[in-house]
């Protein structure tokens, strides 16, 4: 991995907004429709608000494809559940139609099944000719973890358990992080550096440190694992309106 320093931007959850918008646009205009990883998580929830208010009327819901970078392991509405804080933000006024949304499955499903049923759905959209994430919107935890991909976690990949990586292959996988002994599910470093343009929403105190570290491309840290090589990847360091 290479680039340059990743910019970053303080910005209001309106102005963050209103930038994710107007990059949703230019997709639309050049490829007619547009898929958009989503954060999860707190942070992203003001801005998912006002970027939903920007989408109903202006933009037609059939064109945008939806994908979670990482989802927590609880049942079907759970406040625990990425999917619940999103339906409730983003999806509170805009509402595409529900085959266009691609969420994890929730408890009893296991972990591992529901990684491979969310691989399954990333080979049938994404692994075709030239197609990838147009846009994806990551947090940043100030262990500098993005998606569910903790520093000395573990995936399971072909059954058996391998501590998280860059170069792991792409798809989705079951995430087990022992510094907190629980399950998680998150879409893979190398296929989340394949989009187009790449927009991490930060939010919280603490995080100085790993936000200088993702700007300087730190490979110690996961986020940076994520970020494109190019200079379609920014900052947003999300401040109260």
């Amino acid at each position: 991995m290479s680039g340059g320093p990743i910019p970053v931007n303080r910005v209001s959850a309106g102005e963050a907004a209103w930038r994710i918008f107007s990059s949703i646009e230019s997709v639309l205009k050049r490829k007619g429709s547009c898929a958009v990883i989503l954060a999860g998580g707190e942070s992203p929830r003001p801005v998912y608000l006002a970027l939903g208010a920007l989408l109903t009327g202006r933009v037609d819901p059939g064109s945008l494809y939806f994908f979670l970078g990482d989802e927590r392991v609880a049942e079907c509405g759970s406040p625990e559940r990425n999917e619940t804080m999103i339906r409730e933000s983003l999806f509170r006024e805009f509402k595409p139609p529900e085959e266009n949304l691609h969420f994890w499955d929730a408890l009893p499903v296991t972990p591992g099944e529901s990684a491979a049923h969310y691989s399954k759905k990333i080979d049938e959209y994404f692994l075709r000719p030239a197609l990838a994430p147009d846009i994806a919107l990551l947090g940043l935890g100030a262990d500098g973890h993005t998606a569910s991909l903790f520093p000395g976690a573990e995936v399971v990949v072909a059954g058996r358990r391998r501590p998280v990586a860059a170069d792991l292959p792409q798809g989705a996988f079951a995430v087990f992080v022992p510094s907190n002994n629980l399950w998680r599910l998150s879409l893979s470093a190398a296929f989340l550096r394949t989009s187009g343009e790449t927009v991490f929403l930060v939010g919280g105190e603490g995080k100085e440190k790993a936000i200088a570290g993702l700007s300087r491309r730190d490979r110690s840290l996961p986020a940076s694992w994520a970020a494109g090589e190019g200079d379609g990847v920014a900052i947003f360091l999300v401040i109260s309106d």
